[in-house]
């Protein structure tokens, strides 16, 4: 097999290792209690997964360990399965798989030596050359299978921005499995441009509809059989101003500043239009034949309009205290800062809430999920250094807090069987890992259990992710890193089964098709049965 090899002449002191230069990614701490004389490598594999035609890039650090203090040259041989060219920064390493490589899976070993005459000699070898880095990525096509669509059992169509009301990111289904995970389609016209924004899609009889505040393509109803488009309606303008999707009845509505449209999910031609007497940043939610909207300045508040003729049925004024995100059940809307409205009579109650609530944090940061009768699951995250971020548990019955979790949460969590999912950052990240989902317990805020979740990381800025549970699968994905994976967890195996090289908002069909609306390639979708 082709080898390629990489010379390097270092002074390795008695401690060894050494920190990265590079100013792409926070260096990793040092494997755990290493051997000694050791060389250790972090990551102690290389992973990944990217389309057909493309290198993977992979880092990895070496760490020295017990070497004694000598002029010693490092021989990294990699395979036939990467290209020739190999860079470094002081002990950090970065290797690219060959782009001529055919869709399928490869594995074996990076080998590294220590030399004490010439690299390319190496007949005095260090004692305990070589060693061995181990690799295994997938190599994927981008053929579309475009296969008849089957409802998957149990799931309910996505009509809001956290698959349901309740917000809890959650689609009930039987089992899935990750060995079936393919390719459906890529729509290359419809991606998320630097400095745009939008939230996920909405998904309904056949139809994916998207929006794109920042681009002319604007509104669109995607088919989710091939990915074609069905329409494009260029005049719904938001004047600038976007929140959230909402799909209920075959009916997608869109809310601007100041209007709530309602358009026929199949065709994209308008059926009613009113005035939402909403601003920035304002927030929707589509359930049993209402459409409920959180009114920002002036005057505070929640609306409730009729699906059907977007006829206002009342409004309730909370001052000046934003109310949102919120979620709705039969009984009540239920906000992030603890408002309860009767939902029948905008009759306005609340909570009795004791972590401070900035007034303008959003959807983007905050969240609340109503966990059936009993509890409502309030949370905050902030990725930047030093900002606190916690999880509560509230009783509806009594009003008052059952526990609280406070950390570096990176995610809005999700909600099934009585346990939350979410993400964390790591305060001091080991073998290339800075983040970990964590399963909480919502009846105790225990944590139950946590799993890493690999790196590495664009500049210096912490992650934060977008999550989606369908049945039995954790989809988590990185927002604003087009360069990272879009990750699947098998929860009852607390394992990463699946990883797919795209990134950006989920969303997934009754159909049991997932979508990924982010950067290039563009709205991706895929099969999950």
């Amino acid at each position: 097999m082709k080898k390629t090899t990489m010379l390097l002449a270092v002074l390795l002191s008695a401690c060894g290792g050494g920190g990265s230069d590079s100013p792409t990614a926070p260096a990793p701490a040092p494997a755990p209690a290493p051997a000694t004389n050791s060389v250790t490598f972090v990551p102690q594999i290389l992973q990944g997964t990217d389309f057909s035609g493309k290198s993977l890039d992979f880092d990895f650090w070496v760490v020295l360990s017990g070497i004694s203090s000598e002029s010693l040259n490092i021989k990294v041989d990699t395979t036939g399965d990467f290209t020739p060219q190999i860079t470094r920064a002081t002990n950090r390493f970065k290797i690219s798989s060959a782009a001529s490589l055919a869709p399928g899976s490869y594995s074996g070993n990076i080998t590294i030596s220590l030399c004490r005459d010439s690299a390319t000699i190496c007949q005095s070898p260090y004692p305990g050359s070589p060693w061995r880095l181990p690799y295994s990525f997938t190599i994927l096509s981008k053929t579309p299978n475009i296969t008849p669509l089957q409802k998957l059992t149990g799931a309910q169509r996505w009509g809001n921005l956290r698959a349901n009301a309740s917000q809890t990111g959650y689609i009930t289904s039987t089992k899935i499995d990750e060995s079936r995970f393919n390719l459906r389609w890529i729509n290359e016209d419809y991606y998320l441009e630097a400095g745009s924004y939008s939230q996920s899609p909405v998904i309904g009889e056949d139809r994916v509809v998207v929006y794109q505040n920042s681009s002319p393509l604007g509104f669109a109803g995607i088919r989710e059989f091939d990915g074609t488009v069905a329409w494009k309606n260029s005049s719904a303008s938001t004047n600038g101003v976007f929140t959230n999707l909402a799909l209920l009845n075959n009916k997608v509505f869109l809310l601007t500043q100041n209007s709530l449209f309602s358009f026929d999910v199949t065709t994209g031609q308008q059926i009613a239009a009113t005035n939402s007497g909403a601003y920035y940043p304002s927030y929707m939610v589509a359930h049993d034949n209402s459409i409920f909207v959180g009114r920002t300045g002036p005057g505070f508040g929640f609306l409730k309009f009729d699906a059907e003729s977007l006829t206002q049925q009342w409004a309730m004024n909370n001052g000046d205290d934003p109310i949102q995100p919120f979620a709705v059940d039969a009984k009540e809307l239920i906000s992030v800062h603890g408002i309860r409205v009767d939902r029948a009579s905008g009759v306005k109650s609340g909570f009795s809430r004791s972590e401070p609530i900035n007034n303008y944090k959003t959807s983007e940061n905050s969240s609340i999920m109503v966990n059936g009768q009993n509890d409502v699951i309030f949370s905050y995250f902030n990725v930047a250094a030093g900002s606190s971020s916690h999880i509560s548990s509230y009783s509806r019955s009594s009003g008052t807090k059952n526990w609280i979790i406070n950390g570096s949460f990176s995610s809005s969590p999700v909600l099934a069987n009585n346990i939350i999912y979410t993400t964390s950052n790591i305060s001091q990240p080991k073998n290339n890992e800075f983040s970990e989902v964590k399963a909480i317990d919502a009846l105790t805020g225990k944590v139950i259990w946590t799993l890493p979740l690999p790196g590495p990381l664009p500049g210096n800025s912490m992650p934060r992710y977008e999550l989606l549970l369908v049945g039995n699968h954790l989809f988590a994905s990185q927002i604003g890193n087009p360069a990272s994976a879009l990750l699947a967890v098998e929860i009852s195996k607390q394992q990463i089964v699946w990883r797919y090289p795209i990134s950006g908002r989920l969303a997934v069909s009754d159909n049991g098709v997932l979508y990924v609306f982010g950067s290039r390639p563009g709205l991706t979708a895929i099969n999950l049965h």
